[in-house]
């Protein structure tokens, strides 16, 4: 079962990386994306109650040649 997620793993890897590298001259200036990070703690050490706390992350890229 676990080399099985592993091969499945590797080749969703692996399709996900060729068309990225077909589509490398055709590169927008600015990239913009967003996240989410989620995060779960206990109210104390031992306690029954959690604390969830959910964070946007934003992402921003610029592929210009001005601030290489």
């Amino acid at each position: 079962m676990l080399k099985r997620i592993a091969r499945c793993a590797a080749l969703l890897g692996l399709s996900a990386a060729l068309p990225m590298s077909a589509m490398a001259e055709d590169v927008p200036l600015w990239e913009v994306g967003a996240g989410v990070a989620a995060f779960s703690f206990p109210a104390y050490r031992g306690s029954d109650q959690t604390s969830n706390f959910v964070m946007p992350v934003p992402h921003f890229t610029y592929h210009g040649i001005a601030l290489n």
